[in-house]
């Protein structure tokens, strides 16, 4: 009877040693969850900030390119408006070959002739 208790009295030993063992490896397994969880929710709190990032991008994406067709629209308003007044001075110039303009520059006396009249009265 004796040598049973003595060797219950050990495997109880044993099963304590295991038992303690256990309840720090479960210790650390707590440990392990609590950082990984930690982890997980900065993670998270970055994945929403890059989010809010990538949001104002898109908008500054958006105005950039509304802007972007702003100008276009200029672009063209000036080259039709460069355009007008182009033909504007090649008329101002067809009609200023009307005036003949001596070599003293003491006068001026106006010289008509049958293509300037055509063009006036074409452009009036």
């Amino acid at each position: 009877i004796k040598g049973l208790i003595l060797s219950s009295n050990e495997q109880i030993d044993e099963g304590v040693k295991l038992v303690n063992q256990t309840g720090e490896a479960l210790g650390e397994i707590v440990e392990a969850i609590t950082e990984a969880s930690t982890m997980v929710n900065e993670i998270a709190a970055a994945s929403n900030d890059q989010a809010l990032g990538i949001q104002d991008i898109n908008r500054s994406i958006g105005k950039m390119d509304e802007m972007t067709q702003q100008n276009s629209a200029l672009v063209e308003e000036s080259t039709s408006a460069a355009q007008a007044l182009k033909d504007q001075a090649e008329k101002l110039k067809r009609l200023m070959a009307y005036f003949e303009v001596d070599g003293s520059m003491k006068g001026s006396r106006p010289r008509i002739d049958s293509q300037v009249r055509e063009m006036s009265a074409a452009d009036a």
